[in-house]
């Protein structure tokens, strides 16, 4: 699954211009300029800052996928990590 993600995001960023690198992780790269946002959303989330009542199952998805887009996103998403708050 992780070399289809890996492909998709690299002809995802060589459609919006970005050179194509011969060393690095295609999925980290296109993970960084979207990693704000995808923090930002998660964990509005995961802290239920909404008017409805957020199931606790849609939170822990939330949380999972947080984790996996670290494990993926490796150094490239350490620009969001002022995003991440402890409530």
């Amino acid at each position: 699954m992780r070399s289809s993600l890996n492909q998709m995001a690299s002809m995802i960023l060589i459609a919006n211009g970005e050179p194509k690198k011969k060393k690095g992780h295609a999925a980290g790269r296109f993970l960084h300029h979207h990693a704000l946002g995808l923090m930002a959303q998660l964990t509005d989330v995961i802290n239920d800052t909404s008017v409805v009542r957020v199931p606790f199952h849609e939170r822990r998805r939330c949380i999972t996928a947080m984790e996996e887009m670290i494990r993926i996103g490796k150094n490239d998403v350490r620009i969001a990590r002022p995003q991440v708050s402890h409530n």
